[in-house]
């Protein structure tokens, strides 16, 4: 294809954009890749093994000053390979691989839905159906009308009591997986060059199983997931010893992820329901005690005790497809329902904070950092009772956004990384500020923190009809962002599925809420969130640096603020502290109707049922 331009042997292989589909192109393309038109690169492990070669002589290669051999493969060889592809490679030192049979030959679309020619301007997102529904499965379905690209999406999330109990449970089922796809990696290299990849691995709430990439032959690899849950299939244990010490090598280096990451890691310990997951540290010593007979008999109890199966099948696959694929995933599983009670226990949630501001403080993990980091959760209860709310958070934090960064990081240079932002999971909502330094402490930053809220609200107030509308504006066109993939357009119904929120037309929504809200919302959402210490709900993290007690007390802006109220959680006492703590309260009331279908209107939440006050509404 490039030898009309350039040299085949200058030529250098780099990303491009398929603009159009040519069928034709392609097969011109793949008849060409014949022994005859093969340009080989032989390496060694040692310089030694290829200088004795006495074909060819040695050059300097223009670009980089590389030394380098060039000669011709010659007939003889050609004809070896070619006689390989037909009589079968064996005995062969090289040899053609076999043909690949993921690579995609059909790329027909299904038939288009029934729908709307054309799409108005405020059209709702698109949206799976439901399919299936029963005891142990939900089937979600979405055929893509943007894109009418040949690919499709299969992704799935098991929950089961025996695949995540406790925190040891929940380890041994990582290793195991991670030893059955080692086990699969061969088989399933061919299908990641044809453009597919299949995963399995385990999630927040259970096992989750993703297969993407060419509809043509989609199911062909979403067999060798299948596979890889049969708890019946032949599990080869000879790399067990590896894997689990590359797996301890990934968890200990948790300690070196910075204090920054290490604090916001922090705020999901203590505020979410189910923490072993997030937990990497704490893996380590499980890990290191786990025996190839632990991962076995873990396989054996996986889904002894049931299981729920939630999927959804996107993009280029029709329904007999989507349904062929859940039964395809059911009978690998082999189990039945679990019990509904042992499911809502394994499922995630957020804690809610009492009223007032806690402080969970812990050192470094490690003892080089250089870094104090302090992370300020503000809680706003859940985000799916009103969006209303939601869409005046969104608006304070873009309003928060330059201010806080001219103040403490330009004006003060309290360091690199300092910000603010929505924190949003599993139906809740907060406002989260996150900062790091190398010169203050972690307590100073939580002060300098402090001392900007409480300053801002005169800012706030005086904010101009001009630069609130822009706000408006600003975060209206950012919810105007469509997908741009079919894999895009799979992961945001997916998220709102593994949430349990099931808002496909939440950006719709929200942009229907942002045209609504008003200064005094943002305003009255300010005080009683971040400024008031009578309604307000805080939890500092902080992690400290080794020495941080002996730097120099940095710039200062104005008198300290005191911590009037600070309740410190001490580590020991953590557990009891989030035992202590109820559900922020979410409701799953949208996943469970059924009535979502393809080109609906969304159906907003009329005027007349929000409340009037904004005070019932945080």
């Amino acid at each position: 294809l490039t030898s009309g331009l350039c040299a085949v042997c200058d030529t250098l292989r780099a990303p491009f954009v398929y603009r159009e589909f040519d069928a034709k192109a392609i097969a011109e393309a793949a008849g060409r890749l014949t022994p005859g038109t093969l340009l080989l690169y032989r390496g060694s492990r040692s310089f030694e093994a290829i200088a004795g070669s006495k074909r060819g002589s040695w050059e300097t290669e223009e670009y980089y000053g590389i030394q380098y051999r060039l000669a011709p493969l010659g007939a003889d060889q050609a004809r070896r390979w070619a006689a390989a592809v037909e009589e079968g490679a064996a005995g062969w030192p090289l040899a053609l691989p076999e043909r690949n049979r993921f690579i995609p030959t059909d790329f027909s679309l299904v038939q288009r839905p029934p729908g709307p020619a054309k799409a108005a301007k405020d059209r709702a997102a698109p949206r799976p159906s439901v399919l299936v529904s029963d005891a142990g499965a939900r089937l979600w379905h979405h055929v893509d009308t943007s894109f009418r690209e040949p690919k499709a999406a299969f992704v799935c999330s098991i929950a089961g009591p025996g695949i995540s109990r406790d925190a040891r449970a929940l380890w041994a089922t990582q290793i195991l997986f991670s030893l059955v796809m080692d086990a699969l990696q061969e088989e399933a290299y061919p299908a990641t060059v044809a453009g597919i990849t299949p995963a399995v691995a385990v999630g927040g709430e259970g096992l989750e199983v993703s297969v993407a990439g060419y509809s043509d032959t989609l199911f062909r690899v979403l067999d060798l997931a299948a596979r890889a849950l049969d708890p019946n299939s032949t599990l080869p244990t000879e790399r067990f010893e590896a894997i689990r010490r590359l797996a301890v090598r990934s968890y200990e280096a948790e300690r070196f992820a910075g204090s920054l990451q290490t604090a916001v890691l922090w705020v999901k310990m203590v505020t979410r329901r189910h923490t072993a997951f997030y937990d990497h540290l704490a893996a380590v010593p499980l890990v290191r005690a786990l025996t190839v007979e632990d991962v076995l008999a873990r396989r054996a109890a996986l889904f002894a005790e049931g299981a729920r199966i939630e999927c959804l099948a996107s993009g280029n696959v029709n329904a007999t497809g989507a349904r062929f694929a859940l039964d395809r995933v059911r009978e690998a599983v082999g189990a039945g329902p679990a019990d509904p009670h042992e499911l809502a226990a394994l499922r995630q949630g957020t804690l809610s904070l009492p009223m007032g501001a806690h402080v969970y403080a812990l050192e470094a993990p490690d003892p080089a950092e250089r870094n104090s980091a302090a992370a300020l959760y503000f809680e706003m209860g859940t985000s799916e009772k009103d969006l209303l709310v939601v869409a005046t958070a969104q608006l304070l934090v873009l309003l928060l956004q330059q201010p806080v960064f001219s103040q403490l990081r330009t004006t003060e240079q309290l360091g690199y990384s300092v910000g603010v932002q929505l924190f949003q999971a599993w139906s809740a909502s907060a406002i989260l500020f996150y900062g790091m330094s190398d010169s203050a402490s972690a307590a100073y930053l939580d002060e300098r923190f402090e001392a900007f809220i409480r300053a801002y609200g005169t800012e706030l107030r005086a904010t101009s009809e001009e630069a609130f509308a822009t706000a408006q504006a600003a975060l209206e066109a950012n919810l105007r962002v469509r997908d741009q993939s079919v894999e895009e357009q799979t992961g945001r119904m997916w998220d709102e599925v593994q949430m349990h929120t099931c808002r496909f037309d939440r950006a719709l929504e929200l942009r229907h809420f942002v045209k609504r809200a008003t200064l005094e919302d943002v305003v009255m959402l300010y005080d009683q969130a971040l400024a008031l210490n009578g309604t307000r709900k805080k939890l500092s993290v902080w992690v400290q640096a080794p020495g941080e007690e002996r730097r120099p007390a940095p710039l200062r802006e104005g008198p300290p603020v005191p911590f009037n109220g600070m309740t410190p959680i001490k580590a020991e006492d953590l557990e009891a502290w989030r035992a202590e703590r109820t559900l922020i309260r979410a409701s799953d009331v949208l996943c469970t109707q059924h009535e979502f279908a393809a080109g609906a209107e969304p159906a907003l939440t009329a005027r007349a049922d929000l409340p009037d006050d904004m005070d019932s509404r945080i």
